[in-house]
């Protein structure tokens, strides 16, 4: 089971979904059932979610090291989740 207490956990859960999946994008029913977390981490995923969804702008950005490249995790207003990547 995944542990998530805070905002960077539950991003970096979905950042590594995300790239093993290899999926662009991901609603978040299948976020849902994809992860395995704790009530407390369903809790902070939902209420994250929501503002997100609310304010519909980016969460968080990961750097891979040695690629070089910059993904950045968006929720839109739908509750859809994208990762961008930069170079």
């Amino acid at each position: 089971m995944f542990k998530i207490e805070t905002q960077f956990d539950l991003f970096q859960r979905i950042f590594e979904l995300m790239k093993k999946e290899g999926k662009k994008a991901i609603s978040i029913y299948d976020l849902i059932e994809y992860m395995d977390i704790e009530a407390n981490g369903l809790k902070l995923l939902l209420d994250q979610i929501y503002w997100l969804a609310a304010i519909g702008l980016i969460a968080l950005s990961f750097e891979d090291g040695n690629e070089g490249k910059e993904t950045i995790i968006r929720i839109t207003p739908l509750g859809e989740i994208y990762l961008k990547e930069n170079t």
